[in-house]
Formats: C-alpha cells, sequence, structure tokens
C-alpha cells in the first residue's frame, strides 16, 4: 500500500517543473580587499579606464546576441577581470569540460563563431558550445571573469524570500551546482555571495552595488530593463527604469571600465523592437556622457518613457500625440516608428499602422523579423494565442527565411502551452524531419508526447535528446522521469542518478531519485534523496511528506 501511495504522490504532484530546454532560459564578495592592487594578468585593454558616467569609456560593442560579448572579450584579450553583468539572466549555465577546451583553443573570430550557438540556429552545432544562456561560465573557466557580479531588476532581492525563491530557481535551472555550494549562498545587506558551478558570484540590485578596487568588465543586456523578474520570462512593453536611473548607480557607486559590451536582445524576444532605443542611450551614455546628460538629450528620453508605458497601460491615443512629437524630432528611428505602428493598431488605424512598420523596415532591414519579434514576446508572456499567429503568419511570409525552422519551433512551443499537445506532437515532428540533429526539438516532442500520456514513447524520443547531448545531467534528468512515469523503475535509475550526479542542487532531480528507488523497495536508499528535497525546497509539501513516509518504512523494515 505504501508503494501506491508513494506512486500516486509522484503522479500527483508530477515528476518535475515544467521542463525548459537548454536555451530558453539563470556570489562571492570581491575578490580582494578595497585597496588592493589588481592582479597580475588583467592588464588595462586601452591602457586606461574611463568612470561610468563621468567620462568616455575607451571601448563599447554594441551587438544583437549576447553571446557576442564572449567573442568579444577574447578578440581584445580580456583576462582575470571582474565582470559587472547588467542583466535579467545571469547567463552562467554548465558547459562539459571538452567543450571548455574547444573554446579555449579558438582564439580568432572565425573560430569562435563556430562554436557560437545564435537563437535560430536549429543545426547539430546548437548542441554544444556557447550561447546566449552561457557564455560567461566559458568566460570564467577559459579565466578571463574570474568572478561574475550579477546586477538583477530592481526588487529581485527585495526580501529572504525572495532570495529563496532565486535560489532555488538557480538550482534547477543551472547545471554542475553543488549542495555545499547551495547551502554557502549567502543573503546579507540586500546583496547574494557564495559561488555557483564553481564560478564566484555576487548578486545585487543596482543601488547595492559595491565599491570595487579596480576597474572592471561592464556587460550591459538591454533586456535588463524589460525582465520583470529573474525568476520567470515575462518581458514588458514598456521599459521598467530609465537608463539614466541605471548609469546614476554605476556612477554613485564609481564603478570604472575600459570596455563595455552591450546587447539587443531582441532576436528570441527579451527585448521588444519598440525598446531598441534604449541600445543608443546606453551608448551614448557610455560613449559620449557629457551629451548624455545635456538637458535636451534627459528631456527626450523621459518624453519616450511616458509614451511606452501610456502605449503599455492601455492608453494608445495618449502614446501616439506623444509619439509623433518625438517622430518630428527624429523621423530616422525604426523602433519608434514600430511604438508609433502600435499605437495606430490598438487604434484601429491598420493603413497607418502598417505605413509606419514600412517605415521601419526602410530604416532597419531587421525589422523585417517584426512578427517574429512580436511573437517571442507575446508568448514570453503568455499571450500563446496572439504569438500562434504572429509565428503562423511570419511563416507564410517568409517560408525561405534562415528563421522560419525556428518560427515553426514556436509554433509547435505555442501549440502545447495551449494543451494542443496532438498538434504540437506533429509540429516537432514536421520540424524534426528537416532538423533531426536539433537536441532541443527531440526533447520538446518528447514533452509533447509525454502530456499525451504516451510516456514509453517520450522516453523513447527523450534517448534521442541524449545521444545529441550526452553531457547534459537535465536531459538525463528528463529522461528518467519517463521511464518512472511509464512504471521502469530499474529503467529511470541510471538516468536519475545522472541528473543527481550533474545538478545536485536540484530539489526535483533528488525527489524523482527518492521515488525510483522507493518503489524498488529501496527505503534506506531513497530516504537520503527525499531528504535532500526537503531541505532544498521546504516550501514543496510533497517532499517532506515522502521523507516522513520513508522514514516510517524505514523503521519498520529495520524492526523486523
Amino acid at each position: 500500500m505504501i508503494l501506491l501511495v508513494l506512486l500516486l504522490a509522484a503522479a500527483l504532484l508530477g515528476c518535475g517543473p515544467p521542463p525548459t530546454p537548454s536555451g530558453e532560459s539563470a556570489p562571492g564578495k570581491t575578490s580582494r580587499p578595497a585597496g588592493a592592487p589588481p592582479p597580475a594578468g588583467a592588464p588595462l585593454l586601452a591602457g586606461r579606464a574611463a568612470r561610468v558616467g563621468e567620462e568616455p569609456v575607451p571601448l563599447v560593442e554594441i551587438a544583437e546576441n549576447h553571446s557576442d560579448a564572449f567573442v568579444r572579450w577574447v578578440l581584445h584579450g580580456v583576462r582575470n577581470r571582474i565582470l559587472v553583468h547588467v542583466d535579467g539572466h545571469i547567463d552562467l549555465d554548465w558547459l562539459p569540460p571538452e567543450t571548455i577546451e574547444s573554446i579555449r583553443a579558438a582564439t580568432d573570430e572565425p573560430s569562435l563563431r563556430t562554436l557560437e550557438a545564435h537563437p535560430y540556429d536549429l543545426s547539430a552545432r546548437a548542441n554544444t558550445g556557447f550561447g546566449i544562456w552561457n557564455f560567461i561560465y566559458p568566460a570564467a573557466r577559459t579565466e578571463r571573469v574570474r568572478e561574475e557580479v550579477w546586477v538583477v531588476p530592481d526588487g529581485a532581492l527585495a526580501d529572504q524570500a525572495a532570495f529563496d525563491r532565486l535560489r532555488s530557481g538557480l538550482a534547477e535551472t543551472l547545471s554542475g551546482v553543488s549542495l555545499d555550494e547551495y547551502r554557502g549562498l549567502r543573503f546579507s545587506g540586500g546583496a547574494v555571495s557564495g559561488s555557483l558551478a564553481g564560478v564566484p558570484v555576487m548578486i545585487v540590485e543596482r543601488n547595492r552595488l559595491p565599491r570595487f578596487p579596480e576597474p572592471v568588465l561592464l556587460d550591459i543586456d538591454l533586456d535588463y530593463f524589460t525582465t520583470d523578474s529573474p525568476v520567470d520570462q515575462r518581458v514588458m512593453l514598456a521599459p521598467r527604469l530609465s537608463t539614466d536611473a541605471l548609469i546614476e548607480s554605476l556612477a554613485d557607486r564609481g564603478v570604472a571600465t575600459d570596455l563595455a559590451t552591450v546587447s539587443y536582445s531582441t532576436v528570441a524576444g527579451y527585448l521588444p523592437y519598440e525598446d531598441r532605443h534604449l541600445g543608443d542611450e546606453i551608448s551614448l551614455a557610455l560613449r559620449d556622457p557629457q551629451r548624455f546628460r545635456s538637458p535636451a538629450m534627459r528631456r527626450r528620453r523621459q518624453d519616450r518613457m511616458k509614451a511606452l508605458a501610456a502605449l503599455a497601460s492601455g492608453r494608445p491615443a495618449e502614446a501616439l500625440r506623444a509619439l509623433l512629437a518625438l517622430f518630428r524630432q527624429s523621423p530616422k528611428d525604426a523602433p519608434l516608428q514600430v511604438a508609433l505602428s502600435d499605437a495606430h493598431r490598438r487604434l484601429g488605424q491598420l493603413r497607418e499602422a502598417k505605413a509606419c512598420e514600412s517605415r521601419a523596415r526602410s530604416i532597419d532591414p531587421s525589422a523585417a523579423r517584426l512578427d517574429l519579434y512580436r511573437g517571442d514576446v507575446e508568448r514570453l508572456g503568455g499571450r500563446n494565442e496572439e504569438a500562434l499567429a504572429l509565428f503562423r503568419k511570419y511563416m507564410a511570409e517568409h517560408p525561405e527565411d534562415d528563421a522560419a525552422p525556428y518560427a515553426s519551433r514556436r509554433v509547435a512551443f505555442c501549440l502545447f502551452d495551449l494543451h494542443r499537445v496532438t498538434e504540437a506532437a506533429a509540429a516537432y515532428r514536421q520540424l524534426l524531419a528537416l532538423r533531426p540533429d536539433h537536441a532541443d526539438s527531440h526533447f520538446n516532442l518528447a514533452e509533447a508526447l509525454a502530456a499525451s500520456g504516451d510516456f514509453r514513447a517520450a522516453a523513447s524520443e527523450q534517448q534521442q535528446a541524449c545521444r545529441l547531448r550526452p553531457f547534459d545531467p537535465y536531459y538525463s534528468w528528463r529522461l528518467g522521469t519517463y521511464f518512472l512515469r511509464a512504471k521502469e523503475p530499474a529503467s529511470a535509475e541510471p538516468h536519475l542518478r545522472r541528473a543527481v550526479e550533474g545538478r545536485p542542487a536540484s530539489a526535483w532531480s533528488h525527489y524523482n531519485l527518492a521515488i525510483c528507488l522507493a518503489s524498488q523497495g529501496r527505503f534506506s536508499e531513497a530516504l537520503p534523496h527525499a531528504e535532500t528535497a526537503a531541505e532544498l525546497d521546504p516550501a514543496s509539501t510533497g517532499f517532506p511528506v515522502l521523507a516522513e513516509k520513508l522514514r516510517e518504512m524505514s523503521l519498520q523494515r529495520s524492526a523486523r
């Protein structure tokens, strides 16, 4: 009877949180005492550094995809630096040693690009290498970055409960985080300190930044301004704070740098196209702080913030008036044209909306993918019906585009999230006929098959994903859960053990292994994993309940 209860508990709780495929994605105190000289091997790239917001930064690089920052660091010869990473995501997922060595050996741009996975790339290359969700890990492992200071959106560390949510989310998202690292994360004075996957990190809001005793490597992802919270991926249309506020915080803490990298992150929907103007604002603040601070420029930024806030809060007429005033000053501003298009569309002025989009495309060719960008923003906001229509529209109008397979995968995503799992499975099969070596799509198809109740078919499909990414403990965990749900615990066990080995701070990995062992009558072996799951996520009522039941069964068996 107790085994039936345990298996029923597993079925009711599920075998884990909703899985997030790789690429969908994420502390130590300052490494030296204040006033200590920079360590050997950390030379300034341009011979000098500048105080952010006060002096022109010598080197400022801006790109679409955030992983380009790593390429720039390599090409500029960055070594042994503190990284101040302003972002809605930590970008620190684990990579296996052999991949790190391949990255270490890549010293020129062509070889680095062969290892960089673009978000739209669904080839076999996407199974390994570095991308937007993990590029800081190889930067640390190749001694270019010695510590990551992750500046999270305001409110992410408001209190102990917020820290607990963030820590739990990181443990479930990142591979390679040890139990000692999880237990060693400390929240004090509004900042988190410790290490993750062997990388010293500090996690802090902008107004809690420490003073650094040396020039830092500054890295800004513009999705910092539009990410609602680092524990989810919801994207806001209007920036949550101004570029002035961020620059003032960096200046207030005396942050100095010789190299700043900036990422748009419009691809995959993390920054709405309407907000790409933030790239110009940040670049100006870094390159020409005096002009950035001029009253005219400040007033223009304030007017734009107000217009976007009105648009986001359902006041399109007010937004349109403000945007038209800005348009008269800057007619060649593509993001402004797209914001105007949004306002016109919400007012039912479709002809005017299309004219604005046409002007945006003539100014910026990348605006040709507006429907794709918008689809991702809608999907990240949980508006799957709207996202599905946009992705399908994009595919119909751009069937030969390089991003069409990506759009078809997003169609399948939306169908799955709308609980149309049979259609989602068919869409994934159609995609895999064209991209058979894309591990994440096999992962997604397995997820759809499991949602339809066919766990054996899901396990078979997930084995294909594991074949393509044999090093990924997250993939092993998912495969183990499918075998477990198919009532094949002996088949599940090696994969769940691999998951615990690679993700030892994941409560769900320990919980599933405990269920697996208990279902085979191995209560004393299962108990430590149930207890660890309960320790890692005490808010989950199922974990301590399982641990208590296993204690009872272990005692009963030992008393016989």
